[in-house]
């Protein structure tokens, strides 16, 4: 008697490519300096202090829609102190990053 049941499959699903990291993609959460210890016990702080509510929208984040962001990027000094760090649902953590970034692009052209 097999030890679990099996689990159907569809023939097709094994032919789709994976999507690949290009040469070009930024470095994994971990080479960016987001899988150590220190970095999540800060995320931690930073969630339990917002009480786990987005501090733009209001709502209520969990799990991996509960964003962390720095108030002033890394790229540009920002630490990992607790006093830089806010929680953001994805959607409005998506939005800022998007400003950020056109701001950035703004400033290059200048």
């Amino acid at each position: 008697m097999p030890d679990r049941i099996p689990v159907f499959k569809p023939p097709w699903i094994a032919k789709r490519p994976r999507k690949s990291r290009g040469p070009d993609k930024r470095p994994s959460a971990h080479a960016r300096g987001y899988g150590g210890r220190g970095w999540m016990l800060a995320r931690r702080q930073a969630l339990v202090r917002d009480g786990y509510q987005c501090r733009s929208c209001g709502h209520i984040v969990h799990g991996k829609a509960a964003h962390v962001d720095h108030i002033t990027p890394k790229a540009q000094g920002g630490t990992d102190l607790l006093e830089n760090l806010q929680t953001l649902c994805a959607t409005c953590h998506q939005q800022k990053t998007n400003r950020e970034s056109i701001l950035a692009s703004e400033k290059r052209k200048l």
